[in-house]
């Protein structure tokens, strides 16, 4: 590669990157303190020391921000698989601002319709601030390594024994979250203290409807921790805040194949006939609904109304129930919505990987964990386009955990 090639690589992939005050102050302070040191060398080497501490400066800073962790790595915590061109998805620069010392980045976003992933890198002014959020406070049970998500380190120190030992000057209770004023959601979040010091909050977020485009809000707000009677606490009033805002837009799918099941399935022994299985793939996972009819009240009346279907390998050598399922996708979600008194839907998500031309389907009660009928169902390429339908209300959210 020619080095203006590699010059123009560096620009583009710097385009996102905020230097926090203290990290500029720090690199220009350097580079003055060297000229300086050097004030008889400033005229003939001056600009290419600077180009050199410059050049530090950026391969540092770009280590750093490809160090933290982003929207695909929170999503490959979990057990789906990401497909290879699962970067082609993800969305940069979304949106920054800066205001009373506190500076926010939307850094990363991937939308699909009707999911969003997305990660915000928080800073705060200051010499050397702690930011933490969520569940991890200034006491002595959180512990360092489970803010900074790293399962190699073996310190057992808590924050707050880092806090008092290494320095900090300032700490702040950091809230962020995401939202569509016009919508409903379900979210879920974890925080991750990067390397730098850079708080980043990673969201996921389920709507209720499904649009193409949607304006979403990004609300942070820093609260300062004070020490009273011995004990760090926080501060009722924010000390910054601010909000974000952005258009989301859907990625496209190459192949958004929607395929559906052949013909309706009689699971006798529970007294529902399985009418129809929709599968339709998204750029991160697939959708699936599965839509119901009760054919025999007293039968059905045997789960509890706690029936859920689960998708499982036939071939697996598993010996628990639950191990033989197909791989979730990466919401990890599932409802069952009554559309009236005898007919119902199951919604949810599988691994992109788990695309088959015919799935097994068991049956069974949630509660006390009873399985049922287990059957075939083969697909089929739809017809015409048409997505997983979308419940207006679910009555038996997160399915994806019950055992």
């Amino acid at each position: 590669m020619k080095e203006s090639q590699i010059s123009d690589a560096l620009r583009e992939s710097m385009n996102a990157v905020r230097l926090s005050p203290a990290l500029r102050a720090r690199a220009l302070c350097a580079m003055r303190g060297s000229e300086e040191r050097r004030p008889k060398m400033k005229r003939k080497f001056s600009a290419a020391l600077a180009f050199a501490l410059v050049g530090v400066l950026v391969v540092a800073v770009a280590l750093a921000v490809a160090n933290r962790k982003g929207v695909l790595d929170f999503l490959s915590y979990s057990e789906a698989t990401l497909p290879e061109n699962a970067g082609d998805y993800v969305q940069t620069d979304i949106a920054s601002d800066e205001r009373d010392g506190l500076h926010a980045v939307v850094r990363e976003v991937v939308y699909d319709g009707h999911r969003l992933w997305a990660t915000v890198d928080i800073n705060m002014d200051g010499e050397k601030p702690l930011l933490t959020g969520l569940d991890y406070g200034l006491d002595d049970e959180e512990k360092w390594v489970w803010l900074r998500h790293d399962e190699s380190e073996t310190d057992d120190r808590t924050i707050l024994d880092v806090y008092r030992a290494e320095g900090y000057t300032d700490a702040y209770y950091i809230v962020a979250n995401a939202y569509d004023e016009s919508d409903e959601q379900d979210t879920s979040c974890e925080v991750h203290l990067q390397d730098d010091g850079t708080l980043t909050f990673y969201e996921s977020i389920a709507f209720e409807q499904e649009k193409a485009e949607r304006e979403i809000t990004v609300s942070v707000r820093a609260f300062k921790f004070e020490e009273k009677d011995g004990e760090m606490v926080v501060s009722q009033n924010p000390s910054a805040e601010m909000k974000l805002r952005f258009t989301a837009k859907a990625s496209a799918v190459d192949d958004e194949e929607t395929i559906v099941s052949v013909e309706p399935v009689e699971y006798e022994s529970i007294g529902v006939r399985v009418d129809r299985v929709t599968m339709t793939a998204k750029p991160l996972e697939m959708d699936y609904a599965i839509e119901y009819t009760v054919v025999d009240a007293e039968k059905f009346a045997q789960t509890d109304d706690g029936l859920w279907f689960e998708f499982i390998d036939p071939n697996s050598t598993e010996t628990e129930p639950y191990a033989q399922r197909l791989k979730d996708g990466f919401s990890r979600r599932g409802e069952v919505t009554p559309m009236d008194d005898t007919h119902y839907r199951q919604t949810g998500t599988l691994s992109l990987d788990e695309k088959a031309d015919c799935y097994t389907l068991r049956a069974y009660e949630c509660w006390e964990k009873r399985r049922f009928d287990t059957h075939e169902i083969r697909m089929k390429k739809a017809e015409k386009k048409q997505g997983a339908p979308r419940a207006a209300k679910n009555r038996r959210a997160g399915s994806a955990f019950w055992l």
